[in-house]
């Protein structure tokens, strides 16, 4: 709760300076997340806001609030399942991952390459939240469904780098990289373990600078 806490007061403070700063920007970003566990992996889709300060020529400060827009399915299985004291069933499972949001802070540090572009890169640190929903449903020897959700979430350090192409003095498409903390998850659906998943991203988005 302290970091998160401290993270709401951080990008405050980024938004604050965008108030009175020359070179504020705002950035929507269309995100491809990359969610990946025991050679499984899922791609669920999100939505970026982002809000930074230049406070040199080389450096920024930005903060981000990003959330899910839709999921993706990780895997699926389908066939006989021996289930002490009732037999044996026909299951079907399908389990899909969603991002639920991401809230952090960035230090960026920023090189142009030519007139229109310029290269960066970021580390900051980030609360990030993923849910990993089930469906069930059995036939057979015993018949039912069965749905829920596992919440997986961390904060930590977070890093990437990215490109800026402006198409006009003051907007520019961007394009960039992100990691993010490996993700634990605590299923109390099932089997009563935890495990974690690696999560990275690549954003789209549009840039304006006031």
């Amino acid at each position: 709760m302290k970091i998160k806490l401290l993270l709401v007061g951080l990008m405050i403070s980024a938004y604050s300076a965008t108030v009175v700063a020359e070179d504020a920007y705002m950035k929507f970003s269309l995100i491809q997340m990359d969610v990946e566990d025991s050679g499984t992996s899922a791609n669920p889709k999100g939505l970026a806001f982002n809000i930074g300060n230049r406070v040199s020529e080389t450096f920024i400060i930005e903060g981000i609030f990003a959330i899910g827009s839709s999921d993706d399915q990780v895997g699926s299985f389908s066939g006989p399942v021996f289930v002490p004291g009732v037999g044996t069933v026909n299951a079907s499972l399908t389990e899909k991952v969603k991002l639920k949001n991401i809230l952090g802070v960035y230090a960026v540090g920023i090189s142009k390459i030519s007139p229109n572009a310029d290269i960066f890169g970021k580390i900051g640190l980030v609360n990030i939240k993923l849910d990993d929903k089930l469906d069930v449903s059995f036939t057979g020897a015993a018949n039912g469904t069965f749905s829920g959700t596992i919440n997986g979430k961390e904060t930590g350090l977070s890093y990437g780098f990215g490109l800026n192409f402006g198409v006009s003095p003051s907007s520019a498409i961007s394009f960039e990289y992100i990691v993010y903390p490996d993700v634990k998850f605590t299923d109390n659906l099932l089997t009563g373990t935890s495990f974690s998943a690696n999560v990275s991203s690549l954003q789209l988005g549009f840039r304006h600078t006031f």
